[in-house]
């Protein structure tokens, strides 16, 4: 479903292009064997611009029960980018993809996984998909960061707690980076992702 061309924590894999951030943004990354890793960003949050320094996860030696519980019953398969996932759902209509350099191909019109983070996984490695991809959360708590193609750097935490101010369901367009962790105290999270053919 997509190309992993930069990792959160630093690491470029040969022959990639990493995301270009904002001449005020800055990011420093502790040493792993710290208790966390820290990456600075300019933030621009859904109601307000702020420097943070957002805390990324060490990942536990191993799964939580309930995790383990999570992944069996949704069969889910380890995720090159980190987390876990599942395609759910392939549309049998297809149709000529709108994307460059793939005129003479077919894409489904639409598809669907789940996506797990958890405390032995808790990072979504940056990331660009082409196409849209719609987000709904379903379990859990996270925080995505998303660097856009003019520069600009969002980030927002993500569940079920509408009233607490997490968001429950966020668009990420084509062409946009993006990162996924664990907030602090959170065991899992669990989303489900619609990817368009556009």
């Amino acid at each position: 479903m997509c190309h992993c061309l930069f990792r959160l924590t630093g690491y470029y894999p040969c022959n990639a292009e990493s995301p270009k951030l904002n001449q005020s943004a800055s990011s420093s990354v502790s040493s792993p064997h710290h208790h966390h890793h820290l990456y600075r960003i300019i933030s621009y949050p859904i109601q307000t611009m702020a420097l943070q320094t957002l805390k990324i996860p060490t990942p536990t030696p191993d799964e939580a029960p309930s995790a383990r519980a999570l992944i069996s019953t949704l069969s889910l398969t380890p995720n090159p980018e980190g987390g876990y996932l599942k395609r759910t759902h392939t549309n049998p209509t297809t149709i000529t993809s709108p994307l460059p350099g793939q005129t003479d191909e077919t894409r489904p019109l639409n598809t669907s996984i789940f996506y797990l983070l958890t405390a032995h996984s808790p990072i979504g490695n940056f990331h660009k998909n082409r196409s849209l991809i719609l987000h709904t959360a379903v379990k859990g708590r996270g925080r995505y960061v998303l660097i856009h193609e003019s520069g600009k750097v969002e980030t927002f935490v993500v569940g079920c707690d509408i009233e607490g101010g997490e968001v429950a369901q966020w668009v990420v367009e084509g062409g946009v980076w993006k990162a996924s962790m664990l907030e602090e105290g959170a065991e899992v999270l669990l989303i489900t992702e619609v990817r368009l053919a556009c």
